[in-house]
Parts: structure tokens; sequence; C-alpha cells
């Protein structure tokens, strides 16, 4: 992959809210992958094995590979071990552009904090482990198991510097947030789903997923980096939904999902993360509803209402980036026609 780009940042104000060090750059994109499953016991155990290779202009060479083991020993059951590398490297907003954010005003002086590149920035790393079971109980019924362990290595936090005068704005202070990969962090959990045909025209699924985060920050990082990500995914969702097949090619769908309280976001706090106090969502339950029918083998219309429990909730908060107000999901309702050929 080659990319020619040129981004000269925001012309209204001469790059005052966002510049760039070099407009112009070129970058190359080198990747592979290789992969092959191997049979241990025939029909039984089987070990797939892959890496993917890559080369850019950020950080070198990157190596992610990957095993799989899969053993099933009935034709009910069926028990996977995997574990993986995965990286995410730099891009050019990283270690190329400056953005000055919304400016606070504290003894007089307007402080305008002013992501910063760093040309030293290094991928993100996360080795994962997965271990899960399924089975097939009855003919009808169905359960699945999936449990995870991530170890995440040097994740981009944004590091405050000290202040220097702003360019452009007499009198102000820039607050440069520097890139950095300073946050470590585990996420371990599992997802529980299982499927039931009742009967001929009527289905069930249910999941439970159980998410737990933990971060250590580097000395000199601010304590509020941590309740970003320790806060913003929620630790426990809860997804049901049951599928009818009516008379007159007519088909009824309800789902309903519960998700816990994040705590994560505070659209007030500064952006280098000083007085980040949590500002909870309030966990919520949202009910969607379609009703299809199909007058031809080709012709399906919908009507779909969605988060029908209340007229609008909240689902995730800002970035303290933006500092944003919260966008609530509002209630809907929509009408669909859909035509194969």
């Amino acid at each position: 992959r080659y990319i020619d780009s040129l981004f000269t940042g925001s012309t209204r104000d001469n790059g005052f809210a966002v510049g760039t060090d070099d407009a112009h750059r070129h970058l190359q994109l080198y990747s592979a992958f290789v992969q092959d499953e191997f049979d241990l016991v025939k029909d039984r155990l089987s070990l797939t094995l892959g890496s993917k290779f890559e080369h850019n202009d950020f950080t070198g060479t990157e190596v992610q590979p990957s095993a799989r083991l899969l053993w099933t020993p009935t034709k009910e059951q069926s028990v996977w071990a995997a574990v993986s590398r995965a990286v995410k490297t730099p891009s050019l907003i990283d270690d190329n552009a400056h953005t000055r954010l919304v400016p606070s005003v504290r003894g007089g002086t307007v402080f305008y904090p002013r992501t910063a590149p760093n040309l030293d920035l290094n991928s993100e790393e996360v080795i994962a482990y997965e271990l899960g079971y399924r089975v097939q109980a009855t003919k009808n019924f169905s359960v699945d198991l999936a449990t995870f362990y991530n170890v995440y290595n040097g994740l981009r936090t944004s590091v405050a510097q000290k202040p220097v005068p702003a360019d452009g704005a007499p009198g102000a202070k820039d607050v440069p947030l520097l890139a950095e990969n300073k946050l470590d962090a585990e996420t371990y959990g599992a997802e529980l789903s299982a499927m039931w045909q009742v009967c001929d025209g009527w289905r069930l699924h249910g999941a439970y997923t159980l998410l737990e985060i933990q971060t250590h920050r580097d000395a000199g990082v601010s304590p509020g980096v941590e309740a970003g990500p320790e806060g913003n995914s929620p630790h426990d969702q809860i997804y049901l939904q049951s599928s009818w097949d009516l008379p007159h090619h007519t088909e009824f769908d309800l789902i309903g999902r519960y998700v816990s309280s994040l705590s994560g976001f505070n659209p007030s706090a500064p952006p280098d993360g000083t007085a980040a106090v949590p500002d909870d969502i309030d966990r919520y339950f949202s009910l969607d509803a379609r009703l299809a029918f199909r007058p031809t083998k080709n012709l399906e219309l919908s009507v779909v209402g969605q988060n029908l429990l209340d007229p609008h909730h909240p689902e995730a908060g800002p970035s303290s980036l933006v500092r944003s107000p919260v966008v609530e999901i509002e209630r809907g309702v929509y009408g669909k026609a859909t035509y194969w050929f």
C-alpha cells in the first residue's frame, strides 16, 4: 500500500485549531499473511498456526502470530483454545498533527490543551488468550461459553507537558499533551450464550457478557487517565431475543438488552486528567421490535421500533478531550422494504 498524503490543517484560522509539522507525506505499508492447519488426531484434534507480517513507516517491522487448538471429543461437543498477538500502529495524526482543544481559564490566563505529535511513539500491543466450550445438548438446545484474558502493553495516553506561549493567541498558553506509551492493562471476562428452538416457529436466544478491566499507569501519568478505560465499558450485559414465524409469511422479533452503568465519563474535567471525577451513565434496559411480511419470495416489508421503553437514554459519554454534552439515543420507528434478485 502506498499513500500520498497532503494535510494542511485548518484553513480558516491559518492552522490555529489544527496544524501539522509536515503537510506532504509519503507512506508505504508492506504486509503478508501465512496460515496452515494440522490434524493432530483425525476428526478429533486440530492445530491452526498463522502469522501476519507487516512493515510500516512508523514502527518498522511488526509480527503478529496466532495459534488455535480445536478438540472435538464428540460430535456434540467442542473445546477450543487460542493465543495471539496483535498491535495497533501509530497514524499520521499521532506523529504529525497539532490540535487545540476547548480552552479553560485559570487565574485570568487562557490555557489551550494541545495534542502534540510524538515521532518516537511505539505500537500498542495485546497478547490475547482465549478458551471456549460448545455443546449441542439436544437437537433443539445448544450452549456456548467463551472466556478471555488479554494483556495490553504500551497503551497510548496523553501526558501533559509544561505550558508554553500559544502562537496566534497573545497572552494565552498552550498545554502540550504528548502521546506516550505509558499505560498497561489487563482485561478478562466471559460470554455465555444459549440457543433454544422451543417449537417449529419459535426460537429463543440469550447471552450474558462479563468484563473486567484493570489499568496500570507509568510514573508521571495523571490518575485520571485510568478512569476512562475502566469506566467506559460496561461490566455486565444481557441480551435476549425471541423470534416467531407467524402464519401468512409473517415474522415477529423482540430484542431486549440490559447494560450496566458506566463511570468513566466526565465532560467537565480538563483533558490532562486532573480533577477527573467520574460521571455515571446509569444502567439501562432497551427493547426493540420487528414485524416483517413477505408477500412474495423476493420481497420483504418490515417495520422496526427501537428503544421502545423510554423516550431517550444515554449509551456512551463524550470524550474528555472534546467535552461535548452527552448525546442520548432516542426512541425511533422506521419502515424497510427489501427485494432480492
